[in-house]
């Protein structure tokens, strides 16, 4: 659960970093006095065009989507881990899942393993594929088709 909110606070931060860091480049170009703002080739006016161009703005719009799609996101997963939490042990070890990997497989940590060994689960590497997170209409028009 805590993974899930750290991925949705890095969508919404994230803007709030750029905001800051406007305001810092604007600041410190600001505490320059005009002889050092010439050696490095601005002036006083040409400032606010300095920080838009080093840090633009990120659209209001972009950020409302942004934050809309995280919450949709983290409300698919916790559905998710409900219903894997809801089944029984038996079909768990069908599918490859043990009870206390759930929230790492919801989070993508780790995969399901096909087989029937003890450790049900295995870490993903870094080459590997990270689980689909689309609907299952997504998913199924993403198949070939049979020849």
């Amino acid at each position: 659960m805590k993974k899930m909110n750290d991925q949705n606070n890095t969508k919404i931060v994230s803007p709030l970093t750029v905001w800051w860091k406007r305001y810092q480049l604007s600041d410190r170009l600001q505490g320059l006095d005009d002889r050092i703002l010439d050696d490095i080739g601005l002036d006083r006016y040409g400032i606010d065009d300095m920080v838009n161009a080093t840090h633009p703005y990120p659209s209001v719009k972009g950020l409302v989507v942004r934050y809309l799609n995280a919450l949709a996101e983290s409300f698919r997963k916790r559905e998710v881990a409900a219903q894997l939490a809801a089944l029984d042990d038996r079909l768990l070890k069908d599918m490859g899942i043990r009870r206390e990997d759930i929230q790492n497989i919801i989070n993508g940590t780790i995969l399901p393993r096909q087989g029937s060994d003890d450790s049900a689960t295995a870490p993903i590497a870094s080459n590997e594929v990270k689980p689909f997170t689309g609907t299952v209409a997504e998913k199924q028009d993403r198949r070939p088709l049979a020849a």
